[in-house]
């Protein structure tokens, strides 16, 4: 007859080889995966000091290149601008950078670049009816009495025409719908904008023209693409969009190309003014609107061509 003894000694020994054998089990197992796992870690971090030198490389690359294209853009558009007062007009964000390009392309190509001037962010999203109404109001000329109908269009075409008159100071301004003077200082009043870096006077036989720098993210806001469009008046305006290619930003940039083109058709665009290539097109456009010919360039599906014709 078997001894209960026997019985607990069996049961405890069944128990005992139980857990060594989970203990072993899982220390092996463990060991293992954790083995893998730090191989794999090592290769993940391996692969990415690779792709990040890799990376660093190609952004070195594309500077350079990007050195290059601008120095050859100066010689591919000498003259171009020549017996031109240009004003360049930044709307929204557009970085400093960006600005003294086209600003400095622009004198290479033969243009006296008078200013850069940014519209101020209130002032674009301004009633513009009440800003016209109150200009009226306190002008010291009764006589004037501009329209307020459109009157976006009607004040930005006062501001270009002031610009333009204002460049000769022995210009006979008896003529003038408004006093060009007051109406420039009501608009400093009203902060509506900022004049940077005036390179050079404007001399009178010289003939105006603008160039607009618009950051493609503010024309998400059709009240930035009205803005723009109604900038178009009796002189030359070329439109460079400088903005990004990350998809998701909101607009992109073919739908801030769509967006200008949808509230004014006889338009002269760039839709890549951020690039050098960008930039060339944005001077020979220049160029060509000056003469007539307007175009849509650059990279996005609403394009006509891919850049003008030198």
């Amino acid at each position: 007859m078997i001894n209960f003894r026997f019985h607990i000694i069996s049961i405890v020994a069944i128990f005992l080889a139980l857990g060594i054998g989970i203990i072993m089990g899982s220390t092996v197992i463990d060991r293992a995966i954790v083995d893998g796992l730090r191989t794999r870690i090592d290769i993940a971090e391996s692969n990415s000091i690779n792709r990040k030198e890799q990376n660093d490389q190609l952004q070195d690359d594309i500077k350079k290149i990007n050195e290059q294209d601008t120095i050859l853009a100066a010689h591919s558009v000498r003259e171009y601008l020549n017996n031109q007062s240009v004003y360049v007009i930044v709307v929204g964000d557009v970085s400093d950078s960006d600005t003294t390009e086209v600003v400095e392309l622009s004198a290479l190509a033969g243009a006296q670049v008078s200013s850069v001037i940014k519209f101020s962010d209130d002032f674009i999203l301004a009633d513009k009816k009440k800003l016209l109404e109150s200009y009226i109001t306190s002008s010291s000329n009764p006589a004037q009495k501009p329209t307020v109908d459109d009157s976006q269009k009607v004040m930005l075409s006062y501001f270009e025409n002031a610009l333009n008159v204002l460049r000769d100071k022995n210009t006979d301004e008896s003529n003038n719908e408004i006093d060009y003077d007051s109406y420039l200082s009501f608009l400093v009043n009203k902060s509506a904008y900022s004049e940077n870096n005036v390179f050079q006077n404007p001399m009178a036989n010289q003939n105006v023209s603008f160039m607009v720098l618009v950051d493609q993210q503010k024309l998400s806001d059709t009240k930035y693409a009205n803005f723009v469009t109604d900038l178009q008046n009796n002189f030359p305006l070329t439109i460079g969009i400088v903005g990004s290619e990350n998809l998701k930003l909101k607009p992109t940039r073919v739908d801030a190309a769509k967006k200008l083109i949808s509230s004014l058709s006889d338009i002269n665009l760039v839709d890549t003014a951020d690039s050098p290539s960008g930039r060339i097109s944005l001077i020979i456009a220049h160029k060509d609107n000056i003469a007539g010919k307007k175009g849509l360039y650059g990279v996005t599906s609403v394009v006509n061509e891919r850049a003008p014709a030198l």
